[in-house]
């Protein structure tokens, strides 16, 4: 991997501190030629823009002249986190001249959130074309916020001291601040920002998966051995 690294041009952490959140932050990895694409990586949650500097994806991306951003953390919990993201991705998309309908954003746990949610952020025309996503991935990423709340209160009355309990307390006080309120006392808000939540729930615990088809990704983005699968999943 280590010729792949090599492969992009990585610049430094650039932060913007007129945006007032914690995602305002990105490290830029460039390709040696004229960008014909960019993914947008979004890490998980207490990471930073440094979070995927030893990783060999951005150097193979850019073998295929795709650029890569990272962005610092965030919840993706608030609106507001998902003004910074396309602030960013706009910037980087107007520096490199990246052609509509070649960007692609995905991300790890809350950063999979990110990536769901900056999807439906556009999908509801607040992105130009440039700047809206393609296609996005999710791993491991909380999407109905009301069962994630279900758990971590199930895990800090289990009490087992090897089950992350600070984690889950943190967590807790992050979903009652950006919602204002437990599920019990603000469910609406709970629904209306979750991109799954189950009509019928067995235990609590949600099995879904949404599967979107690839046949649109545009091919001077699949050509060379770029592929991307259109998929999220729910946890």
């Amino acid at each position: 991997m280590s010729s792949a690294v090599a492969a992009a041009s990585d610049g430094d952490v650039m932060c913007r501190q007129q945006l007032k959140t914690s995602n305002n932050c990105y490290r830029l990895y460039r390709p040696p030629g004229p960008a014909r694409g960019l993914v947008v990586m979004l890490p998980y949650y207490g990471s930073d823009a440094n979070e995927f500097s030893s990783a060999g994806l951005p150097g193979l991306l850019a073998k295929k002249n795709v650029a890569t951003i990272v962005v610092s953390a965030s919840g993706y919990l608030v609106d507001d986190d998902l003004v910074t993201l396309k602030a960013l991705i706009g910037e980087v998309v107007q520096e490199l001249n990246i052609p509509a309908g070649s960007l692609v954003v995905g991300g790890i746990s809350a950063g999979g959130t990110g990536a769901v949610r900056y999807s439906e952020y556009c999908s509801s025309g607040h992105c130009d074309e440039r700047s809206r996503p393609v296609a996005i991935f999710s791993v491991d990423a909380p999407l109905d916020f009301e069962s994630w709340w279900n758990r971590q209160e199930l895990n800090l009355r289990r009490g087992n001291p090897k089950s992350a309990l600070e984690e889950s307390q943190a967590i807790l006080d992050a979903m009652h601040w950006a919602m204002g309120g437990s599920p019990s006392q603000v469910r609406q808000a709970y629904r209306s920002r979750s991109h799954f939540w189950p009509q019928k729930r067995t235990e609590g615990m949600p099995n879904c998966s949404r599967t979107y088809p690839s046949d649109s990704i545009p091919s001077r983005m699949l050509s060379g051995g770029l592929k991307i699968m259109r998929s999220t999943t729910t946890r």
